[in-house]
């Protein structure tokens, strides 16, 4: 029972030092949005369905040729959220190689976010690798510089969050 208890305050302090030092969010599979541009038919799907699968960390990608959003089971341990957006571009396209896939995160923000949606919009700006973020409605729209970007979900969620927005983590859970 002594060696049980000594165990249990063990792991129990390594949880608190683990995410004292950020450690918590290391190996949390999340489900994201990606806006995907480039697409001409049903066709096009199955390529970017396929190449989004290839990235390391993506466990399940479902494209939706309607609404052009791809859904993704992802866990960003061995590849950034940006490094994954920026991936599309490199899927060959259906069309053939003059034509090109591009994508932009879609972060989805709690409905009310009102003013305070514009101050979320100017902090994710402000992050070293991103290119540009758009709010449309209660969503950020968020494209990464192709050279520079190695932005992870975790800068962009304190950065909403310190801009006194809450994230809809229920969004785009199916």
């Amino acid at each position: 029972m002594k060696n049980k208890r000594i165990f249990v305050v063990a792991a129990g302090l390594l949880l608190i030092g683990m995410s004292t030092f950020g450690f918590t969010n290391m190996h949390e599979t999340r489900t994201i949005q990606l806006s995907i541009g480039g697409l001409h038919c049903e066709g096009c799907v199955a390529p970017v369905e396929n190449g989004l699968k290839k990235v390391t960390g993506v466990s399940q990608a479902k494209l939706d040729f309607k609404t052009g959003i791809a859904t993704l089971r992802f866990n960003e341990h061995n590849t950034p959220l940006s490094k994954l957006t920026l991936s599309v571009a490199d899927i060959p396209h259906a069309m053939g190689s003059k034509m090109k896939y591009s994508a932009r995160f879609m972060l989805p923000l709690q409905a009310g976010a009102g003013a305070n949606a514009e101050k979320a919009r100017k902090a994710v700006s402000a992050i070293k690798g991103v290119q540009k973020a758009e709010q449309n409605k209660n969503r950020l729209y968020i494209t990464f510089h192709p050279k520079t970007a190695d932005v992870t979900y975790d800068q962009i969620s304190k950065a909403v969050q310190n801009a006194g927005v809450k994230i809809n983590a229920h969004a785009g859970h199916h």
